[in-house]
């Protein structure tokens, strides 16, 4: 199941955004793979205010995710529903080498703090797409 986390929250008129429930933790316990993305919108463009919608979900408290659970639901869940779990999704021997070195812990900072992580290097199939200009100076 592939779900984007902005459609757990109300709209700002505090109606609820989809209309029926989506219960991401009971989906996980039943052994379903869940997928956490966007539709790229200008909200959606930073994963990590999603990030916080998924371990928080303000609409159904309960269904929140583990911070650990909503990273594994953007990376290997994302390579499940693309087929490419085979290739993509985790670090580990023979896989793509997809993966950014964060400018912080999204496992351990404060939930606030969430959305101003920064890519500090991305690599995509094991080539440097982006590094920031700080690193490379150093």
């Amino acid at each position: 199941m592939i779900q984007n986390p902005t459609h757990l929250e109300s709209s700002p008129g505090g109606v609820k955004v989809l209309d029926e429930e989506s219960p991401l933790s009971t989906l996980l316990r039943s052994g379903i793979v869940v997928a956490l993305g966007s539709d790229a919108g200008p909200r959606e463009r930073n994963p990590f205010l999603n990030m916080i919608l998924a371990i928080t979900d303000p609409s159904q408290p309960s269904e929140a995710l583990s911070r650990e659970q909503a990273l594994r639901a953007y990376t290997a869940g994302g390579a499940y529903s693309e087929r490419q779990e085979a290739r993509r999704g985790r670090v580990a021997p023979g896989m793509a080498a997809d993966l950014a070195v964060l400018s912080q812990d999204v496992l351990t900072v404060p939930v606030q703090q969430l959305p101003v992580t920064k890519s500090m290097l991305t690599l995509v199939d094991g080539e440097v797409v982006f590094e920031e200009p700080l690193l490379s100076a150093r």
